[in-house]
């Protein structure tokens, strides 16, 4: 798992971000738990979005296309993005995630789908019940519930 977290040069969050995730700073660019307020449809809040899937897609190509046979394979890829979302959240919240992941993907993947599909919650119940370990012992995921915007 990737922290919700990026770095900013000195403009802020209107410029382009210069890292994300765990190799950011702890300066005064630097945007932490911002997800937890993307349903209120800020703009500043869509564009820290935007530029955090951008950064999480080029990830995703650039670690897939190592084990695909040519560089061209994965434009030809078919791809699930698969997002799941805050219980909270509306369906209309929810649509506006998946538009702006495909426009961080810039529709890169001609054959690629992106939807959202359970609440996070009920993602970590399953992902809880599927993770049994040899011994038959169950890990416990527990969901804290939301942050803030911080800087």
């Amino acid at each position: 798992m990737v922290p919700t977290i990026l770095e900013y040069g000195p403009s802020g969050s209107a410029g382009d971000p210069v890292d994300w995730g765990y190799r950011c700073d702890k300066g005064p660019n630097t945007y932490r738990n911002f997800k937890e307020c993307f349903s209120s449809q800020k703009n500043e809040v869509r564009k820290l979005y935007l530029d955090f899937i951008r950064f999480v897609y080029g990830h995703i190509e650039q670690e897939v296309a190592r084990y695909l046979p040519s560089p061209s394979a994965w434009k030809r890829a078919k791809v699930e993005y698969l997002f799941s979302v805050p219980a909270n959240w509306s369906h209309a919240v929810s649509r506006n995630l998946v538009d702006i992941a495909k426009q961080a993907m810039d529709n890169g993947v001609a054959h690629s789908v992106c939807q959202t599909t359970l609440p996070e919650p009920v993602a970590a119940a399953v992902f809880t019940l599927s993770d049994r370990d040899e011994r038959r012992n169950l890990e416990v995921s527990v969901h804290p519930g939301p942050g803030h915007l911080q800087r």
